[in-house]
């Protein structure tokens, strides 16, 4: 008998305690709870207290919200949108990163079963869950991606009732309750209870089934990279609200917040009011429920809120000293681009490169959209950029140009024209600060893709500008075929056959310290050498050179640049003849000085050692003290030669334009630079390249 009743009345207690010791260790650290058993868990400003419960099935769980504000408690997977770093610089897109990873061996791991929907709880009120089933169940809190918590239920032997033939009493789980608590929406402009002095609330008695929500709430969230008390402004539903930074939050790390509860479901919007010397970063939104509609427009969010949704966006600000739209903590200042958070750029200089573009536009695009990286801008690299639109025209064709069946000859800009020019500015011997040397220039000739501005103006009988770049005509012809949105970016030329009448044979007209010019050289409009010297002496006036450099002496033997007209289609000296030999480019000022009164044939214009010039044609380069006028301007005086490369003025793209305005004390007056006729030249028929042309002394410089 003794026997008996230990094998079959000692033993299932003897193993119960067994099992009791065996599960000592899971359950010591956290709170634990046993089948039957009531464990309580606190909702704090840090999240959940305890953060890991490991409990028995059959036992009940009891949450209370201890926060002044309400919160959302739920086991959905949360999601987080990711909106783009800065407008126009990307194509708009989203991008769903999962906060919890789903295993497939769990069914119970996204949602508690015998839970109807997720849990709004206001300050102080509790809910209650009993768990029937083993398993792994995360919790959140609403929008909250870091305040998270776990709940581990074990399956345990069924307690054996003491009468060994009796069955075990089978007690159906209690129903989930929880005692809604009424609330309020909050004012925008509400100052919300600090957490930490929160006096936590007893825990009310669940009477009721959870109420499912109909509404959902919206949280703006602020985040400032500097200590500051700047006031931020945000509108929200077309109601002004004002976030801050102060220096207490900024030192522990918080940021300055507002809650928007019981909005409905529909679309809602949030605006960000860009403050000087702050720059907008990027938004990120978390909702408590899967794939969240949030839109970003420029410094608007629309929020698109769901039945029981929680969104929370936190605008991430970021200062920007200079004010070109990059975050000083982006301009790393080492004169290496990287990428658009390591941009190598100045953070004290909103124009690294002096290039007349903002650093700020270079690498994100233009306020206006316009995507200069895109096209090949860099800020640590001088760019410029030009747009050629163009006439077809059937005038008299004495020149290189094949007419097309109807008799006319295009305007428009070569691809081996258009190459030309990009050599002569990759080859400037100008430093940028990240080391190389260069300028780019990129050009737009209706290629395709992003330069689509470039196009045919007219296709007419003529191929006449009325007027020249100062005139209404050319401002008519402007309005039409550039856009506005390159106005202060680009340089704008017109491919004509000539300008003001047609009697004018001028090669060109241009703004100096401007950005518009004229390039008209009517029957050789299609010789490729000619048009890339006229393009480059042109936009030389634009970039502030003059036909004498820095002066209006034309036609020095030693100012050996396409901007002389000595050179403009012979091309510079790369021989020290004074004569061109067809290379395209600016001077680096490396000619000496010449005294018209006192010139010394043994230093030509190249200096000692060098082989001299006979300037008084005698047939030898010994002569010294000759006086002579040798650039044909009835004077006899001092002549220099100029460093062109080194004092190139790239703010003239400032001046005619509406939307970016005159920003820089350097801004220079604007004035107009005509060219007179095209001189009669020869082509040499093995090359296709002009001859040395010696200039009639008839032929004078035209006034500015």
């Amino acid at each position: 008998m003794d026997h008996f009743f230990f094998k079959h009345r000692l033993f299932p207690y003897a193993l119960s305690i067994l099992l009791i010791l065996a599960c000592y260790s899971f359950f010591s650290g956290s709170n634990a709870g046993a089948s039957g058993q009531t464990v309580r868990i606190l909702i704090t400003q840090d999240g959940f207290d305890p953060q890991v419960t490991n409990i028995e099935t059959g036992t009940t769980v009891v949450w209370t919200n201890s926060m002044p504000m309400a919160v959302e408690l739920t086991t959905q997977m949360g999601y987080t949108l990711y909106l783009p770093l800065l407008k126009n610089h990307y194509t708009p897109r989203q991008q769903f990163v999962s906060d919890f990873n789903q295993p497939t061996d769990q069914p119970n791991h996204v949602m508690f079963e015998n839970w109807a929907a997720d849990v709004y709880l206001a300050p102080g009120e509790s809910f209650t869950h009993t768990f029937t089933k083993a398993g792994e169940y995360p919790m959140r809190l609403g929008a909250y991606s870091t305040k998270r918590g776990t709940v581990f239920v074990q399956t345990v032997s069924p307690v054996v009732s003491t009468t060994p033939d009796a069955p075990a009493a089978t007690v159906p789980p209690p129903t989930p309750t929880n005692t809604p608590v009424p609330t309020a929406r909050s004012s925008p402009t509400a100052t919300q209870t600090s957490a930490a002095t929160a006096t936590p609330v007893a825990t009310s008695t669940p009477t009721s089934s959870p109420t499912p929500r109909n509404t959902g709430d919206l949280i703006i969230k602020l985040d400032v990279d500097v200590d500051t008390d700047q006031d931020f402004t945000f509108t929200v539903n077309d109601e002004t609200l004002k976030l801050d930074n102060p220096a207490e939050d900024d030192k522990d790390g918080l940021s300055s917040q507002e809650r928007f509860l019981n909005l409905s479901p529909t679309e809602h919007t949030i605006t960000y009011a860009q403050t000087s010397g702050y720059v907008f970063d990027k938004a990120t939104c978390i909702s408590n429920q899967p794939n969240p509609t949030v839109l970003q427009s420029s410094l608007t969010l629309f929020v698109t809120l769901r039945a029981a949704e929680v969104i929370e966006c936190t605008f991430f600000i970021l200062h920007d000293t200079d004010g070109d739209r990059l975050p000083d903590a982006h301009e790393t200042n080492d004169g290496s681009f990287s990428s658009i958070t390591q941009t190598g750029t100045d953070p004290n200089d909103p124009d690294t490169d002096k290039d007349g573009l903002y650093d700020g536009d270079e690498v994100l695009g233009t306020e206006q959209g316009l995507a200069l990286a895109s096209m090949g801008a860099n800020p640590l690299r001088k760019t410029i950029f030009i747009e050629y639109d163009w006439y077809d025209d059937s005038l008299e064709n004495e020149g290189t140009c094949n007419n097309d069946a109807q008799g006319y000859h295009t305007h428009r800009p070569s691809a081996t024209m258009v190459a030309m020019v990009e050599s002569v500015y990759a080859g400037a011997p100008v430093q940028n600060p990240d080391g190389s040397f260069g300028i780019d220039i990129i050009q737009d000739y209706g290629q395709g893709g992003l330069f689509a501005g470039g196009n045919l103006i007219a296709k007419n009988s003529t191929g006449l500008i009325t007027g020249n770049v100062n005139s209404s005509a050319f401002r008519a012809i402007k309005a039409t075929n550039f856009s506005p949105e390159r106005r202060g970016y680009f340089h704008y030329a017109v491919m004509a056959h000539q300008y003001d009448s047609l009697q004018n044979f001028s090669s060109g007209n241009a703004e100096i310290n401007g950005d518009d010019l004229i390039v008209s050289l009517y029957n050789y409009a299609c010789n490729d050498p000619f048009t890339s010297q006229t393009v480059v002496h042109e936009l030389g006036h634009n970039l502030g050179l003059l036909h004498g450099g820095n002066d209006r002496q034309n036609y020095k033997p030693n100012y050996n640049s396409v901007m002389n007209y000595r050179f403009q289609f012979a091309g510079v000296d790369t021989d020290c003849d004074i004569y061109g030999n067809g290379v395209n480019g600016y001077s680096t000022g490396e000619r000496i000085q010449l005294n018209e009164a006192n010139l010394q044939e043994g230093e030509g214009v190249c200096g000692l050692g060098s082989s001299g010039f006979d300037w008084n044609t005698d047939g030898d380069t010994n002569d010294t003290n000759v006086r002579l006028d040798v650039n044909l301007d009835g004077a006899i005086g001092i002549l220099n030669d100029h460093n062109d490369w080194g004092n190139l003025y790239f703010l003239g793209i400032l001046f005619d334009d509406d939307r970016r305005g005159i920003q820089n004390e350097n801004i220079r007056p604007i004035a107009i630079a005509y060219e007179p006729p095209v001189p009669s030249v020869s082509l040499t028929p093995s090359e296709g390249a002009p001859v040395p042309i010696t200039w009639p002394t008839e032929i004078r410089v035209a006034p500015y």
